[in-house]
C-alpha cells in the first residue's frame, strides 16, 4: 500500500471462505471495521463504501451485477481474483472505481495470516490504485 494513503476505515467482504475470513481477520488487526457477509446475504448488508468480493471467479460478474441492480452502490468495489480483470466489476456501479487485490501466498485455512504478504494490485484509476 502507498504509505502516503490510508486504508479504508470500513470494508464489507462478500464471501466468508478461506480468503474472505483471512482478509477480514487481517483487516481487523489493522484497525479496519469489517462486515463479513455470505454470498447469499441480502445486498442491503453492504453497509460500507468499500466492498471486496471474495467469491469464486465465475461468480464475480453475477455478484457485481446484483450489487448494481440493488441500488446498494458502494464507492469502491473489488475482487481478489488473480485471473479476472476489472470489467466484471463495472456493473456494480461503484462511483469511485474498481480494483483487484490478489494475495501472493497460499491460504490453507480461514485463519491464514496475511500480515506483510505481497499482493498483485490493479485499479481503474489513480485514487483506487493508491
Amino acid at each position: 500500500m502507498n504509505k502516503t494513503r490510508s486504508a479504508p476505515a470500513a470494508l464489507s467482504i462478500v464471501g466468508p471462505g478461506k480468503a474472505g475470513t483471512s482478509i477480514a481477520a487481517s483487516a481487523g488487526r489493522a484497525g479496519i471495521e469489517v462486515n463479513l457477509i455470505g454470498r447469499s446475504a441480502t445486498l442491503e448488508e453492504l453497509d460500507h463504501a468499500c466492498v471486496l468480493l471474495c467469491v469464486p471467479d465465475d461468480s464475480i460478474a453475477a455478484v457485481a451485477s446484483s450489487i448494481g441492480e440493488s441500488g446498494s452502490r458502494p464507492e469502491f468495489v473489488g475482487h481478489i481474483s488473480g485471473a479476472t480483470q476489472l470489467d466484471p466489476l463495472r456493473s456494480a456501479g461503484a462511483a469511485g472505481g474498481c480494483f483487484s487485490i490478489h494475495p501472493l501466498q497460499t491460504l490453507p485455512g480461514r485463519d491464514s495470516d496475511l500480515t506483510g504478504a505481497p499482493a498483485a494490485v490493479a485499479g481503474s484509476n489513480d485514487e483506487v490504485r493508491a
